[in-house]
């Protein structure tokens, strides 16, 4: 059996049994438009900003490029009418990306962006924005190392398991000057009180990131996946890769290169690599990843096959400039579907059929720029929903609203063999977790966000006798929010509820 943190295991006797069920149904987005006219608009993410948003109705940070500035918007009406931009922060440069997250468990929630220095060969910044609540912020940069070079995608994590959110973030050369040449992965440990110390992670040409555990069992510290893109005066002849870089369990990592021919890279819309999420495709247990290849337009999942090795799989081999990749459970059946953004007019989900099949539904054809979706909750109900940026000069924010038949769909209890029971609101430091093994059995029982993204695996154990068992899951150094409890008994067993924490 592998423990976690203090987790208690016990085995119990409890005579109700019941399980989790979805309803199946189609698929319906409809769009709305949060803003348009904006110049170039590019960054995006949600959170209940201003501290009054109704459960699964988020407001939407954004970033305006060329406009200077990042902004939020409030959620006046189950994602179909939205506020005026509301002020974070007027830039002095180019604003790229934001992503927002309760930094310092005041129970508001903060936001970080990139501001990326163009026009010269200054240092770009790296923004704290605090929320003080009801959506005001306080600016300061957080780029105290120096760095030159392009911010440009940001992930939230507990790099080294110690409770605390850190900030992981990939750095690009300019694409106009050559004397940017500070180029990498870095990741901003918390150290407290919103101080935050840089480290490097590899020195790569970094363009989007995303992070997970990708030891088995979970060691609790995290692995870094990055694309790379050449563009500007530094582009080379050389092919563009998609690079994991393994945690060792002290924070200094190894790459690990999945996929060196992405590329070569000509031009910043379609070159090098695309965007990159990792999640479970084929319901294995093993973290994926999903990337593309823009110079080409094929869009790839990376099926990992143990240790560091991932086995390449075409999705798609007609997504010209692919670019914007997010993942959610749209259906929501269980298992976890794609979202993917071109630069040449298209839009479009991928169903996952639980085996790492994929089946293409297009969204929107009628704008070039499609640019960074964020899966999220928007309309009041649990199924998924989406925001888009379209960055052109005239460029919009969009939502894209996925209505549940008749609502949120909610768990059912029906008689099963296995069975997991705990409390649908938990407030404190810790949740109690009860489930029931009919048989023997390899169980793994673990904890996602709203979005899909594993948080903490609780327990893992192979050949697990059948019994009625208790453990405890730390909720303490996890965000207030909706997560999902799942688990996994054997190969045909997998059972989800989901559960609020509340600080």
């Amino acid at each position: 059996m592998k423990l976690y943190k203090g987790m208690l295991l016990s085995l119990i006797f409890f005579s109700s049994v019941f399980t989790t069920t979805t309803n199946a149904r189609v698929v319906t987005f409809t769009r709305v438009t949060v803003a348009s006219g904006l110049n170039v608009p590019h960054g995006d993410w949600t959170g209940n900003i201003d501290g009054t948003s109704p459960k699964y109705e988020l407001d939407i940070f954004a970033t305006v490029a060329v406009s200077k500035t990042a902004v939020w918007y409030a959620n006046t009406n189950k994602g179909k009418t939205w506020s005026a931009s509301n002020l974070i922060w007027n830039s002095p440069y180019y604003n790229q990306e934001i992503a927002g997250i309760d930094l310092n468990n005041n129970g508001t929630i903060d936001a970080v962006s990139t501001d990326d220095n163009t026009a010269a060969t200054g240092l770009s910044y790296l923004l704290l924005h605090t929320n003080s609540g009801g959506g005001t912020f306080t600016t300061t940069d957080i780029n105290s190392s120096g760095i030159s070079g392009l911010f440009r995608q940001m992930r939230f994590g507990d790099m080294e398991g110690d409770g605390d959110i850190d900030i992981i973030v990939a750095v690009n050369t300019n694409r106009f000057y050559t004397t940017q040449t500070a180029t990498g992965v870095y990741w901003y440990e918390n150290t407290g009180n919103l101080n935050f110390t840089p480290h490097l992670i590899g020195f790569c040409n970094a363009w989007k990131i995303d992070c997970f555990d990708n030891d088995v069992p979970k060691d609790g510290h995290l692995d870094i996946v990055v694309t790379e893109c050449y563009h500007g005066n530094l582009d080379t002849t050389a092919n563009c890769k998609l690079i994991l870089y393994k945690n060792n369990g002290s924070e200094s990592f190894s790459p690990y290169i999945i996929d060196n021919t992405l590329g070569p890279p000509n031009y910043i819309q379609s070159s090098g690599g695309a965007g990159v999420r990792c999640a479970d495709f084929n319901n294995d247990g093993l973290i994926d990843i999903a990337s593309g290849n823009a110079s080409t337009g094929v869009f790839y999942w990376y099926k990992n096959t143990g240790g560091n090795s991932f086995q390449r799989y075409t999705i798609d081999a007609n997504c010209t400039a692919i670019d914007g990749i997010d993942v959610g459970d749209f259906e929501p059946d269980g298992d976890m579907d794609i979202v993917v953004a071109g630069r040449s007019y298209w839009f479009r989900w991928y169903e996952n059929d639980g085996s790492g099949n994929f089946t293409s539904h297009t969204l929107s054809t009628d704008y070039q720029l499609f640019d960074l979706p964020y899966v999220s909750y928007l309309d009041g109900d649990s199924c998924p929903d989406i925001v888009l940026t379209e960055s052109s000069s005239s460029g919009h924010i969009f939502a894209y609203l996925n209505p549940c038949p008749g609502g949120n769909i909610e768990e059912t209890e029906s008689k099963n063999e296995n069975y997991l029971n705990f409390p649908s609101v938990v407030k404190g430091s810790f949740a109690k977790i009860m489930f029931q093994i009919k048989n023997e059995t390899n169980i793994e029982l673990e904890i996602t966000d709203i979005t899909g993204r594993i948080k903490d695996v609780i327990l893992e154990r192979n050949n697990c006798p059948p019994g009625i068992y208790e453990t405890l899951w730390n909720t303490g150094k996890n965000s207030a929010g909706v997560y999902f409890v799942t688990l996994k008994a054997g190969n045909n067993s997998v059972i989800t509820k989901k559960i609020t924490y509340i600080k």
